[in-house]
């Protein structure tokens, strides 16, 4: 039984490899940090968004003023979800982007990421964890926007941000 196993774990890693060496981008470095943001701030909407563009088109509602404390720059963390929602076939992806103070930068880690709309029958809610690191302390906007990823017709409903910053 143990031969199975170890050949089953091979040929998974093999299959990983594999898919891994066909992306057509290099793996990034990895990124560490600490950071203690103990004071938050939440918005919600109850609105059901769509659109087809494949720029990026704010989320309604989904904006948050805050006060970066502290003396030197610190961490902010985003929390963002919404129920996620695809139309029709190939409309599969939601491209995410978060501003601060409107900064178009992708200063965040993972920059851009995409959550899946693929069911097509239900909006399922995705959520996505960004970190911006070096915030300087201050008055500040978060404002989530986001795109169709290839184009087709998709929704984010119910969107909620939670801000977690240095009080």
């Amino acid at each position: 039984m143990l031969k199975k196993g170890l050949a089953y774990f091979g040929l998974l890693a093999a299959a990983a490899m594999t898919v891994t060496a066909g992306l057509p981008y290099a793996a990034s470095a990895r990124t560490v940090g600490t950071c203690a943001p103990t004071k938050l701030k939440f918005v919600a909407s109850d609105l059901f968004n769509s659109t087809a563009d494949g720029g990026f088109v704010a989320v309604p509602e989904i904006s948050l003023a805050f006060v970066q404390g502290g003396t030197a720059p610190g961490c902010v963390i985003v929390e963002f979800s919404g129920q996620a929602f695809a139309s029709g076939p190939g409309s599969a992806l939601i491209s995410v982007d978060a501003r601060l103070d409107g900064n178009d930068n992708d200063n965040y880690f993972p920059p851009q990421p995409q959550l899946a709309a693929s069911d097509v029958m239900w909006g399922v809610r995705r959520s996505v964890t960004l970190v911006f690191a070096g915030v300087a302390p201050g008055p500040h906007t978060m404002k989530i926007y986001y795109r169709s990823a290839n184009g087709g017709s998709v929704e984010l409903n119910r969107p909620l941000m939670i801000v977690h910053h240095v009080p």
